[in-house]
C-alpha cells in the first residue's frame, strides 16, 4: 500500500520541523508533503531543508481548501491511501498504525481523542456534546471527536469526498461526515493520544470559537450553504 502523510500547516514554525521527524522515525515508505496554507512565519522554509515536500496556497485559504488540496495531490499522484495532520504538534506519528491497522479500500477512519482526558472549556465541551448529537441524529453516523482532522482516507474515499469540501469552518470534518450518505464510504473511529498544541496559535478561541461551532451546527440542521 502507497502511502502520503499529508501534514496540515498554518504559521507552525515552532513545530512543523518536530513533526515531520515524528513522521520519519515511526512511519516508514511513506511519501510526506506538507500543505502550508499560507503562512506568515518560516513555515516553508524549514520544510524545504527537511525530506519533505511543500506546497504552498498562495493567501491563507482556510483548512477546508488544505485539505481538499491534500487529496487532490493524493489522488493525482495515485496513493493508495492519504493521512491528513496537523502540524501543530498534537497528533502523534506513533499512533498513526493504528489508523492504518482499519484502513480498507472503501473508508475513512478517523482518530478521536478521549475527551475526559483532556482539559476544555465549559463552552467548548458542551458545543462538542451537542455537535456529536445532532451529527449522529441527522446522519446516523456516532463519531465521538467528530472535528479532529487526524484521518486516513483510502483512495476511493479521497476521490469521493474531494469535491464535498469547501473552505467554511468545520467542513474539513465534520461537514465530510454530513455528507457521507449515499456517497458508498463507510467511516470507524479509533482512539488514539494526542497532545495539545505544542506552539502557534489557535485558528478560532472563546467567542469566536463558540460561534464558529454554533455555525457548523446550523448547517448540520439545515444542510449545506448554497
Amino acid at each position: 500500500m502507497t502511502l502520503l502523510i499529508a501534514i496540515l500547516a498554518y504559521n507552525e514554525e515552532d513545530t512543523i520541523a518536530t513533526t515531520i521527524a515524528d513522521v520519519i522515525t515511526h512511519v516508514r515508505d511513506s511519501k510526506i508533503v506538507v500543505i502550508d496554507d499560507g503562512s506568515k512565519d518560516s513555515t516553508r522554509t524549514i520544510v524545504e531543508g527537511l525530506p519533505a515536500e511543500v506546497i504552498s496556497l498562495p493567501f491563507n485559504c482556510g483548512i477546508g481548501i488544505a485539505l481538499k488540496t491534500a487529496l487532490l495531490f493524493g489522488i493525482e499522484n495515485n496513493f493508495d491511501s492519504i493521512l491528513t495532520m496537523d502540524g501543530d504538534g498534537q497528533h502523534l506519528a506513533s499512533e498513526i498504525g493504528r489508523l492504518l491497522d482499519q484502513t480498507q479500500e472503501k473508508n475513512i477512519v478517523i482518530g478521536v481523542r478521549n475527551y475526559n482526558d483532556y482539559k476544555f472549556s465549559f463552552v467548548r465541551k458542551l458545543a462538542h456534546l451537542i455537535l456529536v448529537r445532532i451529527l449522529t441524529i441527522r446522519s446516523s453516523i456516532l463519531i465521538t471527536d467528530p472535528t479532529s482532522g487526524f484521518r486516513i482516507f483510502s483512495r476511493h474515499a479521497a476521490t469521493k469526498v474531494v469535491n464535498e469540501i469547501d473552505s467554511e469552518y468545520l467542513e474539513d470534518t465534520v461537514g465530510i461526515l454530513r455528507r457521507l450518505n449515499g456517497l458508498q464510504i463507510s467511516v470507524s473511529q479509533v482512539t488514539v493520544r494526542m497532545k495539545p498544541r505544542q506552539g502557534g496559535i489557535p485558528s478560532s478561541r472563546g467567542i469566536q470559537l463558540a460561534k464558529r461551532y454554533i455555525l457548523a451546527l446550523i448547517m448540520i440542521v439545515i444542510g449545506r450553504k448554497p
